[in-house]
Order: C-alpha cells, then structure tokens, then sequence
C-alpha cells in the first residue's frame, strides 16, 4: 500500500481541492492547469479517505509528466495516451538512478522558459512550474563533505515508481 512506504522527502497533508487549488493559483499556460487537473482526475481514488502522505509529490509529478508529454506530442493534457505515459514512467534510469522523465522534462521545460538560461541551484526557480521540477528532483546530499555516499533519491524517483504501480492503467478512467 502507498501509505505504508517510506518517502525521506518533506510532505504536507492536502485535500485534493487544496492541492489542485496550490499548483494552478500562481500564473501558469493553460495546459499546465489542464495537465493539473487531468491528472487529478487519474489520482482521484488515491485521495479518497486519508490520502497517502506522498499523494501530493505523486499528484505534481503526473501532472509534470502529463504536461511535458502533451507539448512533445501538440496534444492536451487530456489526450496523453496511457501508452505514452506509461512510455515515459517507465523508461530507463539515469547515471544517477533517477527517472528518464528527469531529463525529458527538463529540456521541455528549458524548452517552453520555465528555467532562467543562467541559474545558481542554490536559489529558487521564479518560474512556478520550474520550482516544482527543482522541488521534485532535488536529491539532498550527506552532510559531510567528505562522505563518499551517494544522495538520496529525488522525490519523482519514488513518485515515479509509485505511479507505475496505481495509476488505472486498464480502466475506463481514460
């Protein structure tokens, strides 16, 4: 069950209408907000009752991936075929062992200018939409500079793998 794993990054309890309410607010393109909301539609029954406490990273991650995906293919959001996700959930991991939608998203996103051309990954993104990309693939480091171990997993690393799990991929939800 989603709710029993692990997950080392910050989470915060939403309702699905305050999470949904939290990534459109700030100005965004419409397709973002269309992406949103479709895949609040996809994760609706992962909010039911008490939501897993990375329902949101789940919920920001699909909606990333929904949104990066209907700019490569100049569809909507809500015409992203489940084979397309699935496609893009389920592609190869990096050097680093993060998620091939780390990459791909970050040239559409660089692409579509929710990244400033020269950015110090100290300060934040001023784009939302970026901020959410640097939130969800961050991978915090050991405190001692001189450790040797490797970083944490991001937080799309595990929302990744948890929505190649739960997401309806043979329902009539699409």
């Amino acid at each position: 069950m989603a709710g029993s794993e692990i997950d080392p990054h910050r989470v915060v309890q939403r309702t699905l209408s305050d999470a949904l309410d939290r990534l459109t607010s700030a100005p965004a393109p419409p397709a973002w907000c269309a992406a949103v909301r479709r895949a609040a539609e996809l994760q609706a029954p992962a909010w039911e009752g008490d939501a897993a406490p990375t329902a949101e990273v789940d919920l920001q991650t699909l909606s990333l991936s929904l949104y990066v995906l209907a700019h490569q293919s100049g569809r909507e959001p809500s015409e992203v075929t489940p084979d397309a996700l699935r496609k893009l959930l389920d592609g190869s991991e990096d050097w680093n062992g993060e998620p091939q939608l780390r990459a791909s998203s970050a040239e559409t996103l660089r692409a579509l200018g929710h990244f400033p051309l020269e950015h110090d990954p100290a300060e934040r993104i001023p784009d939302p939409i970026g901020q959410i990309w640097q939130d969800l693939t961050y991978q915090p480091e050991p405190e001692d500079p001189m450790d040797d171990t490797e970083p944490d997993p991001s937080a799309m690393h595990g929302a990744v793998a948890r929505l190649r799990r739960e997401l309806p991929w043979h329902s009539g939800s699409w």
